[in-house]
C-alpha cells in the first residue's frame, strides 16, 4: 500500500490496497480516512471510505501498454522498438559488440486480404507473430511496426553469421502453410538486415539502413533477405527521384503512347497494334518503359498510369477499322478490384468493339494465384475482349494454363526468337510452341523478328503474327493515322494485294 499526505496524525487521503473478491479476482481498493483522537491526543480509531478503483487502475494499465505495444499481436510497437533500438546501438558504439536490426515484410499479405478478407489477415498476423516468437531469444525483440510489417532487434548476436542464420529460419518458419480457418494459406516474407555498429551508430540511421535493405531484398523477387550495403543508398535516391518525377508527370501529361505494328507471317499484311507507354521527360527527352514501370508498380502509380494507357489506346484504336490493338497489363492491375470496371469504361468511352481489345497477361500473375487468376480472366473475356499470354515459354509455363484458362493468343518471347538461326534446340522449342498452341486453337505472335533468316523459319513452321523492328517500331499515333489512311486509299483505288507495313525493300521477303 503507499499513503499520502502528512503524519499518522492527518487525513489518509490515498491509502491502497489489493484483495481477492469471493470469485477469487484481484481488486484495487483506495482507502480515504479520518483519524478520530481521544482526548489526551492520540488516536482512537480511524473513520473513512473504501473505494473499488479495479476498473480505472487497469484501464490505466491497458492504455499505458497499448502506447507501447501493438492491440491485434502484443508485440511492441514501433515507438518502444526504437527506445530499445537506440539503448542497444549506445551499447554497441561503447563496447564495439554487433547486434542487429531487421525489417521483415510479408510479401503476400494483401492478396490474403483481398481474397479471404480482413479477419482472416488479422489471424494471420497473429500467428505469424507467434512464430517470430518463438525464434528470439529473451534478450532479443520482434515488434510490429503497422500493417504487415515488422521489426526484430537481435542484441549481442555476434555479427552477419548469427544474423544470417536467424533469416533463414525466420523465411523458413513463415514460409510453412498457415491454417486459417481449415485453409492452407502460403505467404512468404522478405528481410532487409542492418548490423551495428557497424552499418549505423544511431537508432534513426539503423532503421533506415535496415529498411532499404530490405526494399533490395524485395526488388530482387522476394521471399529472401539482404544485408544494407552503401550503394543501396544512391539506388533508393534514384527510386525516389523517378517516382517524385512520375507522379509530376501524370498531372503534366508527359506520357505519351506509341503503337508498334504487328503483320500477319503468310502475308506481311498488317494485323493490329500493341500499344506501348513512353514517358517524355523534359531534360531526359524519351525515357522506355523499363526506366520507370518498376516504381509505378512498387508505388501503386501503376493503377492511374494502366488506367490511362487503356484509355487511350482504345480511343486510338477506335479510329482505325478493322485494326486491333494489344495492351499489357501490370499484376499489380490485375489484382486490383477496379480493373473490370476500368476495361468496361475504356471501352465505353471510345466505342471499341471489345473483340479488338486484346489484353496481354504475364505469367508470373498466374503463377501465384492460379484461381484468382481464372476468375480475373473469365469476368475480361465476358466482356467480349481477347487475352494473350505474354512471354510464354519464359518463366513457369504449364500446359495446365492453356487447358483451363481462356487464352485466345500465345506470344512467344524474343529470348527465343533471337537465337532462330544459330540454335536447333531454339527452333525446336519454337517449333513445338506454335505446333501446341495451333492443336489448342490458340494463334500465336512472335517478338522481336529482326532479320530475314527468322522471318522465313517463322512462316515455315506457321506462326500467325510476327512483330519485331523487321515491320517497323514503335510510333506514335499521328503516324500510324498517316500509314492506315494510305493503305485505305490503295484499297479504294481498287488495289487487290494486301498492303505490307514498313516492310524491308528486299521483295523476297514480301507475301509472294
Amino acid at each position: 500500500a503507499s499513503v499520502t499526505g502528512g503524519t499518522a496524525r492527518t487525513p489518509l487521503r490515498d491509502l491502497r490496497a489489493t484483495v481477492r473478491d469471493a470469485g477469487g479476482r484481484q481488486r484495487t481498493l483506495r482507502l480515504a480516512c479520518l483519524p478520530i483522537l481521544t482526548p489526551e491526543g492520540g488516536i482512537d480509531r480511524f473513520r473513512g471510505a473504501v473505494t473499488d478503483i479495479t476498473d480505472e487502475v487497469e484501464a490505466k494499465a491497458r492504455a499505458e501498454f497499448l502506447s507501447l505495444h501493438d492491440p491485434l499481436t502484443g508485440l511492441p510497437n514501433r515507438l518502444m522498438f526504437a527506445e530499445r533500438l537506440a539503448e542497444v546501438v549506445a551499447v554497441a558504439r561503447v563496447e564495439a559488440r554487433s547486434s542487429a536490426a531487421l525489417y521483415l515484410d510479408l510479401d503476400k499479405f494483401k492478396e490474403v486480404n483481398d481474397t479471404l478478407g480482413h479477419p482472416i489477415g488479422d489471424r494471420l498476423l497473429c500467428d505469424v507473430t507467434a512464430r517470430l516468437r518463438a525464434l528470439v531469444r529473451s534478450t532479443d525483440m520482434a515488434a510490429r511496426l503497422g500493417g504487415d510489417e515488422f521489426a526484430i532487434l537481435l542484441s549481442g548476436c555476434g555479427g552477419v553469421d548469427e544474423a544470417e542464420a536467424f533469416c533463414r529460419r525466420a523465411l523458413a518458419a513463415i514460409a510453412e502453410p498457415f491454417d486459417l480457418e481449415g485453409q492452407a494459406v502460403h505467404v512468404n516474407a522478405s528481410i532487409g538486415v542492418a548490423v551495428l555498429p557497424a552499418d549505423a551508430d544511431e537508432a534513426d540511421l539503423a532503421m533506415r539502413c535496415a529498411d532499404l535493405a530490405l526494399y533490395q531484398a524485395k526488388s530482387e523477387g522476394r521471399g529472401t533477405f539482404r544485408f544494407y550495403a552503401p550503394a543501396m543508398n544512391s539506388e533508393l535516391q534514384r527510386r525516389r527521384d523517378t517516382e517524385r518525377e512520375l507522379r509530376r508527370a501524370l498531372e503534366a501529361q508527359e506520357l505519351e503512347l506509341h503503337f508498334q505494328p504487328k503483320c500477319r507471317a503468310d502475308t506481311a499484311e498488317l494485323a493490329g497494334f500493341e500499344a506501348l507507354v513512353r514517358w517524355r521527360h523534359p531534360e531526359r527527352g524519351l525515357v522506355m518503359p523499363g526506366g520507370f514501370i518498376d516504381v509505378a508498380e512498387r508505388t501503386g502509380l501503376i493503377l492511374p498510369i494502366g488506367e490511362w494507357v487503356l484509355e487511350e489506346a482504345c480511343m486510338a484504336a477506335a479510329r482505325w477499322p478493322g485494326y486491333p490493338v494489344s495492351v499489357n497489363l501490370s499484376p499489380v492491375q490485375l489484382r486490383s478490384p477496379r480493373l473490370i470496371t476500368t476495361v468496361r469504361r475504356a471501352l465505353d468511352r471510345s466505342g471499341l468493339e471489345p473483340s479488338r481489345l486484346e489484353l496481354e497477361i504475364t505469367e508470373s500473375f498466374l503463377v501465384h494465384d492460379l484461381e484468382g487468376a481464372r476468375g480475373v480472366l473469365l469476368e475480361m473475356k465476358a466482356l467480349g475482349i481477347r487475352l494473350a499470354m505474354d512471354d510464354f515459354g519464359t518463366g513457369y509455363s504449364s500446359l495446365s494454363y492453356l487447358q483451363s484458362l481462356p487464352f485466345d493468343r500465345i506470344k512467344i518471347d524474343r529470348s527465343f526468337v533471337a537465337r532462330l538461326g544459330g540454335a536447333t534446340k531454339a527452333e525446336a522449342i519454337v517449333r513445338a510452341i506454335v505446333t501446341l498452341a495451333h492443336g489448342l486453337g490458340i494463334a500465336t505472335t512472335a517478338e522481336g523478328v529482326e532479320d530475314a533468316d527468322q522471318l522465313r523459319f517463322l512462316r515455315e513452321i506457321g506462326c500467325d503474327e510476327l512483330q519485331g523492328y523487321l515491320f517497323g517500331r514503335a510510333v506514335e499515333a499521328d503516324a500510324i493515322d498517316a500509314t492506315i489512311s494510305t493503305a485505305q486509299e490503295r484499297v479504294s483505288a481498287g488495289s487487290s494485294r494486301p498492303v505490307p507495313f514498313a516492310m524491308p525493300a528486299d521483295p523476297a521477303l514480301a507475301a509472294g
